[in-house]
């Protein structure tokens, strides 16, 4: 196997070297380590409590767990040599100290089982190439060795299973949240060698301190955006969507009790309690309030007696006055979109910048001086790899009358070019939510000049410019469209195939209703635009906006034409993108699984299928029937546009938002629906002749390899290397077909590139065609003249994925509802399927998504 993937390396393009964030472990353990399967009794659910547990049993049974073991926050043990654990493989911990008045503290029963002993010998299979990818033996190996080297690090720095994060440089990003840096790390194999590889990354943290101002801190953001500044008092009355969103914000926070400099062991929040301190309870056979205990006991006065308190713990209530938050807590919910720019910004490094933090990870991390590494030999280079790599050719773009462009640091210039299929426009209007009748004047001219410079049609007359009211649900959204429909019926005979929405900021609900209006409900393309960005926009912001028309209406911008291009021109070829979005965390509402597939010989024109599954199941399980539609929309476009009965003869499906833990149960279910989908057609419409081949390819880009150009080579604005810089050797798994590749141009920071790995191949492609066939899609993305950084089709199914929201009326208030409250949980998937609603079938040939 080694030798095969080995052999599966390109030679196209020109040499570029350049170093990356990994790093050799150039010594390994050379000793075995003894694998423990680790259980409790009662069951935990938290890794950190799993974590106490475990260092409290290793230092009250000190003389057994000697020398420390590493433990990997969920089940798994590791020890340097066998352990010698009681027949019965029980360790009795009791967890908390005893108080005297108090309830005694919590005992718990912590099983060790030995499960496998993993030998140096494993390791240097995996090195050879001679181990099967994905094997067990494998996974736990690589497990140990992250294992070992966080171990030091995670003592002292709050972290989640990859990273660990420090409050050096930390910054305040409203909403009771603070943004840490922090660095990832995991270990991965290579041919020859292992390596780590570590990355700067950030997370949002609690504010600590007072609890009282983090919730004002929470509330000021969320109140500001209402137009006014609230103060403490508006806490004894708050409405209902307040509550449930601060309730979600607050829950499971550890706070410490502090009442005269007095600070007890942080714990969870439970619940909020509104005017808490007014809560009676018995105390002393004497019926007494919060306030009153708080008095007695502790002499102190509440400032706030009125505003809602804390259940924590086993359920005592405190007032908020009492309480601070415990530091280095990560928040595990959705970002707001106010923070979100913030956190980008924060994020933002160049090149330089991020090589110079990545050198300064290993001493967070500890790695000298970690009594772990220590013990089990490894040692860590603290030199970066270096890598050479090769930059690929770029393609040229077609455009209107068979011209040619040149790409220039992975960009295009479309002045004085047009669209190589410009649409025209029958009908349109623009329907303002906000601003004047002027504003709706200067957006029908900027537009129309724009529609002609690129190509595109329109009528003579000008558009309907009618001001709306955005006040209501989504159906008297809608109502107010249709009539704006009928009304131009009435006077031009034609229905509108264009709808251009002006919105104020901060507009999401009505954007909703007008993209379920749009899409689902009458099939119109409609283009949203925002208030203040129409009026500052510029030539060139009015051509990007034509660019989604044009695709919404059917139309084609660009080619890429080069190797890709001719490579699908030698058969009919199908290209598939296909996502799984998941809710946010809390959430129990369903996932959303979309298929995005080409339909012409460039890859142009596409069509899409959404549907939803149980919540968080990666599996697309409903791939069959979605496969069926795809191929079926491929020949009856050949046969509509062409005049010629084509089906696909190769499939290349792209496969986003799998973990390589995920690739090989994953892959092969898929693979299994994906036949199935071609023999669905086969038999439908009685075919004979050859079905098509598949490749499946995952396309991962949220991985933390990045690449930092050598001094004095050639780089693009932004200091990445260039455009079409691809890496099939050297840092790749040696058990794989798999390599990087970096198609895009930087705009901003360091430039990420995606990450390629073939799980299944049927047709037999070479590296050189299928690494300039994935490059070449990267300059197909109709809405941007510039390559990005993932192939079109899988970028077109994460968009698709994204629109879930439109599909269903009111998915935001089923999302807020779901995440707050335990009793919709009983709306399970099959409701879900009844009101989820596919895109209006006139859309089928357009580009909707864009």
């Amino acid at each position: 196997m080694a030798n095969q993937v080995a052999a599966y390396r390109g030679t196209k393009g020109f040499a570029y070297s350049a170093k990356t964030n990994m790093f050799e472990i150039t010594k390994l353990p050379t000793s075995n380590f003894h694998h423990y399967d680790i259980t409790f009794e009662p069951e935990v659910k938290s890794g950190r409590q799993a974590r106490e547990l475990v260092d409290t049993m290793q230092i009250r049974y000190a003389e057994i767990f000697d020398p420390i073991c590493p433990f990997d926050g969920r089940r798994n043990l590791f020890s340097i040599r066998e352990l010698r654990i009681p027949a019965t493989g029980r360790f009795v911990v009791t967890f908390g100290r005893e108080i005297p008045g108090r309830r005694p503290p919590k005992t718990y029963t912590v099983m060790l089982t030995k499960v496998s002993v993993v030998r140096p010998s494993t390791l240097q299979k995996l090195l050879d190439g001679r181990s099967a990818y994905g094997d067990a033996d494998q996974l736990v190996a690589l497990n140990l060795l992250h294992v070992i080297l966080r171990h030091a690090a995670i003592q002292k720095n709050p972290h989640t299973p990859r990273a660990i994060f420090t409050e050096a440089g930390r910054k305040d990003i409203d909403y009771g949240l603070e943004i840490w840096r922090g660095f990832h790390q995991s270990v991965k194999p290579t041919l020859g060698k292992m390596l780590v590889n570590l990355n700067a990354t950030n997370a949002a943290m609690y504010q600590a301190g007072p609890l009282l101002r983090v919730v004002m801190s929470y509330v000021d953001s969320v109140m500001g955006g209402r137009g006014g500044r609230p103060d403490v008092r508006q806490l004894e009355q708050m409405d209902p969507h307040l509550k449930n969103s601060l309730t979600k914000f607050l829950k499971k926070l550890r706070v410490f009790k502090v009442v005269n400099g007095q600070k007890s062991r942080s714990r969870p929040i439970k619940a909020l309690i509104m005017k808490g301190a007014q809560t009676k309870f018995e105390k002393d056979g004497v019926e007494i309030t919060v306030e009153r205990h708080f008095r007695d006991t502790y002499n102190v006065r509440l400032s706030y007696p009125n505003i809602f308190a804390v259940q924590i713990g086993a359920g005592e209530i405190i007032p908020l006055e009492f309480l601070e938050v415990e530091p280095g807590q990560i928040y595990k919910g959705q970002i707001p979109a106010s923070c979100r720019s913030k956190m980008l910004e924060f994020a933002k490094m160049r090149p330089t910048q991020r090589l110079e933090s990545v050198m300064r990870a290993q001493s967070v991390l500890d790695y000298r001086n970690s009594p772990v590494i220590r013990q089990s030999g490894i040692q860590v280079s603290e030199q970066p790899v270096e890598v050479q790599g090769r930059v690929l050719d770029t393609p040229l773009i077609g455009v209107g009358q068979k011209q040619q462009l040149r790409v220039k640091d992975g960009a295009w210039n479309m002045l004085r070019s047009q669209f190589v299929h410009p649409k025209t426009i029958t009908a349109w209007a623009i329907v303002m939510y906000a601003g004047t009748m002027e504003d709706g004047q200067r957006c029908a001219t900027e537009l129309k000049k724009s529609f002609q410079d690129l190509g595109m049609g329109f009528p003579p007359q000008p558009p309907a410019i009618v001001q709306l009211n955005g006040q209501g649900n989504q159906d008297s959204i809608a109502n107010g469209l249709l009539n704006v429909g009928k009304n131009m019926y009435e006077r031009t005979k034609q229905n509108p195939d264009l709808l251009v929405v002006i919105l104020p900021q901060n507009a999401e609900p009505i954007r909703n209703a007008v993209k379920n209006f749009g899409d689902v409900r009458v099939g119109v393309a409609t283009q949203c635009m925002r208030l203040d960005k129409l009026r500052s926009g510029n030539d060139q912001y009015f051509k990007n906006i034509i660019l989604k028309i044009n695709a919404k209406l059917g139309g084609t911008n660009f080619a890429s034409l080069g190797a890709a291009s001719q490579w699908m021109g030698t058969a009919p070829t199908m290209l598939v993108g296909a996502d799984v979005s998941h809710p946010g965390p809390g959430s129990t509402l369903p996932s959303v699984s979309g298929v995005v597939s080409s339909m012409d010989e460039l890859a142009t024109r596409y069509t899409a299928t959404t549907n939803v599954q149980e919540t968080r199941v990666e599996r697309i399980v409903d791939l069959a029937e979605m496969m069926a539609n795809a191929i079926e929309m491929f020949w009856k476009f050949q046969s509509k546009t062409h005049k010629r009965d084509v089906m696909p003869a190769r499939i290349c499906f792209f496969r986003d938002g799998l973990s390589e833990g995920e690739f090989e149960s994953v892959s092969a279910y898929e693979m299994e629906l994906i036949q199935k989908g071609i023999d669905m057609v086969w038999k439908r419409y009685e075919r004979t002749g050859p079905k098509p081949k598949v490749i499946y390819i995952v396309v991962i880009k949220r991985h933390h390899v990045r690449f930092f150009p050598l001094p004095n080579s050639n780089v693009d604005r932004s200091g990445n290397a260039p455009a079409g810089f691809v890496i099939d050797h050297s840092i790749t798994n040696p058990t794989i077909k798999n390599w990087y590749l970096q198609s895009h141009s930087g705009l901003l920071g360091t430039s990420r590139p995606g990450y390629y790995t073939v799980l299944h191949d049927q047709i037999g492609i070479g590296p050189d065609q299928l690494q300039e066939l994935c490059n070449g899609l990267c300059y197909n993305f109709a809405r941007a003249t510039r390559a990005v950084s993932i192939p079109t089709p899988v970028y077109y199914a994460d968009l698709v994925c994204a629109r879930a929201k439109f599909h269903v009326q009111q998915w935001t208030d089923l999302a807020d509802s779901q995440s707050a409250s335990e009793g919709d949980q009983v709306l399970g998937i099959e409701h879900y399927k009844r009101v989820w609603k596919q895109r209006n079938d006139l859309l089928k040939y357009n580009s909707y998504w864009m």
